[in-house]
């Protein structure tokens, strides 16, 4: 429904959104900048000290003010956008319309447990918090959407043979950007939770390890597409290794989402709550995911156990045949 709304809004293009961003942080500088300097032909006598100076001040002005802090927000976010397109465009091109679609829901799904987890969970109310983790979400969620991409992109690359080297080089080298920039994270959640607490370095750490688990995901499954490409005969262990990968992948994804949801359900106390309500139907959710893929597992292991007895069985009737 969210994202059905937006659809019918007139949303500015990027071009028109960029020039009002931009026009909008002019405004504000000179605005800031009447307010430090009473003329501007100071600026023809300062040197590049007090030049850098006056900047600063201009700056801490802009942050210090209740509305022209939101242009410094935008501008951040616009610049963001921007680093985005320019990834899509060297790595994907133009995207297909299901690749859109699932950049839409995955954006959405994000920005909308965030909000709970922000306001429902943490219950931060000071701006300088929100600011905060806004702006670790909004980089944490920059890096989810460029897997989702990849994820996508590899499905559909993996269905033609055809594919240079270099569309692969592409991607693969995309996904491992993303899996250092996530063991960066982990490392900055690492040093900030010394010096904060210990839930909040679980609360970080965790958004970075399912990053990171669902990058080396993507990258396992495609370090085996392009095993299979370069041999020349049929192998056949491949389906093995890719069941094992999605059941590896798949159950540690689910195992760090859930206990970062009952973290969130337990340290925050919020039994009685709309967010307590969206958390419990996650877990609820994670909880069926993980039972389905171990019980598919069981089966899985109860078919290979059924047909490797009947090949023995078959075996040993030839042989007892051979001998007469």
């Amino acid at each position: 429904m969210p994202v059905l709304f937006l659809e019918r809004l007139p949303l500015p293009s990027l071009r028109q959104y960029v020039g009002i961003s931009l026009t909008l942080v002019c405004c504000s500088s000179f605005y800031a900048h009447n307010i430090v300097l009473e003329s501007k032909e100071l600026w023809q006598s300062m040197t590049w000290r007090e030049l850098w100076n006056v900047t600063s001040q201009i700056t801490e002005v802009m942050i210090k003010d209740s509305l022209m802090v939101w242009v410094l927000i935008n501008l951040a976010y616009c610049c963001l956008l921007l680093i985005g397109r320019v990834v899509q465009y060297l790595v994907f091109g133009n995207l297909r319309v299901s690749e859109q679609e699932n950049i839409k829901e995955k954006f959405w799904n994000f920005l909308f447990y965030k909000f709970i987890f922000i306001f429902g969970v943490l219950n931060v109310q000071l701006m300088e918090e929100v600011f905060l983790w806004s702006a670790w979400f909004s980089i944490l969620g920059f890096f989810h959407i460029l897997n989702q991409l990849c994820k996508d992109r590899f499905e559909y690359l993996s269905f033609s043979p055809s594919t240079g080297a270099f569309v692969h080089g592409k991607v693969m080298t995309l996904l491992l950007i993303i899996l250092f920039s996530g063991l960066a994270l982990c490392g900055l959640s690492i040093a900030f939770g010394i010096y904060v607490d210990f839930n909040t370095f679980a609360f970080m750490i965790a958004e970075c390890l399912l990053l990171c688990v669902r990058t080396l995901y993507v990258i396992t499954k495609y370090v085996i597409h392009l095993y299979d490409l370069q041999r020349e005969m049929v192998w056949e262990k491949r389906s093995v290794y890719v069941y094992y990968t999605e059941l590896v992948w798949e159950l540690s994804m689910y195992g760090v989402d859930f206990a970062h949801h009952l973290h969130m359900l337990l340290w925050s106390n919020i039994f009685l709550s709309m967010a307590s309500l969206v958390i419990c139907m996650q877990l609820r959710f994670l909880f069926h995911e993980i039972k389905r893929r171990i019980k598919r597992h069981k089966n899985y292991q109860g078919v290979v156990k059924t047909m490797r007895t009947r090949s023995v069985g078959h075996l040993c009737i030839s042989c007892h045949h051979s001998q007469y």
